[in-house]
């Protein structure tokens, strides 16, 4: 799959559209293909590292918090027991 990321605090030229491992659900968790993301000015501040002191971040970092897309893989013990269920969220 595909992801922008980026490997160090900076401006738009950290940014890197990259080949990434498909995530496999933990316990509590569940994979969602997502359908579409919105843009947020926090992003911005994540990858500026404004937020490093409250937030910091583990490179490299997938931009991006919002989404909405379909849960297609559950782990164990989570929560919503649907798969193929229509989400929206906010990830950290």
């Amino acid at each position: 799959m595909k992801a922008v990321r980026f490997h160090d605090y900076g401006g738009i030229e950290v940014l890197r559209y990259e080949d990434v491992d498909r995530p496999s659900p933990g316990p509590g968790e569940v994979l969602v293909q997502v359908a579409g993301t919105a843009f947020n000015p926090v992003d911005i501040w994540f990858r500026l590292g404004f937020l490093h002191d409250i937030y910091p971040v583990t490179f490299p970092q997938t931009i991006g918090l919002d989404m909405a897309g379909t849960v297609v893989e559950q782990g164990e013990a989570s929560r919503r027991r649907q798969s193929a269920r229509r989400s929206s969220d906010s990830c950290p």
